[in-house]
């Protein structure tokens, strides 16, 4: 690529970012003063012992929806994919379900629980669930595609069946790399789980609706610093399972 093309490209790649800035904030009311007002409204975090007991009850609530969630995918996502690398008439199949799965978001996941499981964490957990399943899904299909063929070519020379090859060559190799992706769509779980919370699955997010339509930014501040002791938790719980796995 020559330098004019180049020059071009940079030029316009950085028209399109100032454009999306200029259309994202085009009438931006906010200034350095308000911000600052508004940050004094969350100083000192409230930390009377009725509201820390609903904190800690909300944030056990939002764990428990991200395992759940991840679990279940992980399991759902994991199985289809090795049946479909078992079975390849199935690849079209589980391709076409994973992307379904992953194009609608958690959130929206979360407005169709909440309407058929009613309000709760258990919606929140099946929105995590079907959502990650497609992300997953995704990860796992493309895993199982790039292992080592010479392995794979060897068990099947020996007379193993698709189904042998597949569990005998493909699994082994993958199964590392597939933990990894799990480990990792937990902690994003994290904070997806108090984003679907918003909407009436329970949790931290929950809490966080309420008390940011009452005003209460004190009792908002306590929230987040939850949210970031309870990332902060999974984040190292995480990192020392990679190495158990790794």
């Amino acid at each position: 690529m020559n330098l004019a093309k180049r020059t071009a490209l940079i030029t316009l790649g950085g028209a399109g970012v100032l454009a999306s800035f200029w259309l994202t904030w085009p009438d931006a009311g906010w200034t350095r003063s308000s911000i600052l007002a508004l940050l004094r409204e969350f100083v000192p975090p409230a930390v009377d012992p009725g509201f820390l007991r609903q904190t800690g009850v909300a944030a056990l609530q939002t764990l428990a929806m991200s395992i759940a969630g991840t679990a279940l995918a992980f399991l759902f996502s994991f199985s289809v994919a090795w049946l479909s690398t078992a079975r390849r008439a199935l690849g079209w199949f589980s391709r076409g379900l994973f992307v379904l799965l992953r194009a609608v978001p958690d959130l929206l996941w979360a407005l169709i629980f909440v309407f058929v499981a009613g309000l709760g964490p258990a919606a929140g957990a099946l929105a995590l669930a079907f959502h990650t399943s497609g992300v997953l899904g995704k990860l796992f299909d493309d895993t199982f595609e790039n292992v080592d063929g010479r392995i794979v070519e060897s068990v099947a020379s020996a007379g193993g069946s698709p189904s042998a090859v597949s569990l005998y060559a493909v699994v082994p190799q993958a199964w590392a790399q597939c933990i990894s992706f799990a480990l990792y769509r937990w902690e994003t779980n994290i904070r997806s789980a108090t984003i679907v919370g918003v909407v009436g699955a329970g949790g931290l997010g929950q809490m966080i609706y309420t008390t940011t339509n009452l005003f209460q930014y004190q009792r908002v501040a306590t929230l987040i610093l939850a949210i970031f002791a309870i990332v902060v938790v999974v984040d190292h719980t995480s990192r020392r399972l990679q190495r158990v796995y790794s």
